[in-house]
C-alpha cells in the first residue's frame, strides 16, 4: 500500500456523470474491450491535452472512484508512506478492504 500527496493542484477530466450517452457511447466502452477504452483515452487526452488525467468510476468497484493520471510531472519523488500488503501495521485494513469487495486473503490476523 502506496500514499503519496501531489505536488501540485491536479487537472482532471470528470468522466463520472452522464458523459457516456451524450458522448455517443455506452456503460461498454468504460469498461469493455482494452483496445477500447485505450482509444477512447486516446480520444480524451486529444481534447484535452492540459489535463494530467481523468477521474472515473471503477472498473472493479463501480461505487468507487479512481484517479488515472497521464503525467508524472505532479508526482513527488517519493511517498508519504509505503508498506506491503502483509505489514502488521495495516494488515487489519489489508483484510477489513477484502471482505468489504469480497475477496478472499490469504492474510491471517
Amino acid at each position: 500500500m502506496t500514499a503519496f500527496r501531489t505536488t501540485r493542484d491536479l487537472e482532471l477530466v470528470d468522466l463520472t456523470g452522464d458523459w457516456l450517452l451524450p458522448a455517443g457511447a455506452s456503460a461498454q466502452v468504460a469498461f469493455g474491450e482494452k483496445a477500447r477504452t485505450r482509444a477512447w483515452a486516446r480520444a480524451i487526452h486529444d481534447a484535452w491535452p492540459a489535463a494530467d488525467g481523468v477521474y472515473s468510476l471503477s472498473a472493479m468497484a463501480l461505487s468507487r472512484r479512481v484517479v488515472t493520471l497521464w503525467t508524472e510531472d505532479a508526482i513527488p519523488p517519493a511517498p508519504e508512506f509505503s508498506y506491503p500488503l502483509n505489514s502488521p501495521g495495516i494488515l487489519a485494513d489489508v483484510v477489513a478492504a477484502a471482505a468489504k469487495i469480497g475477496y478472499t486473503s490469504n492474510i491471517v490476523l
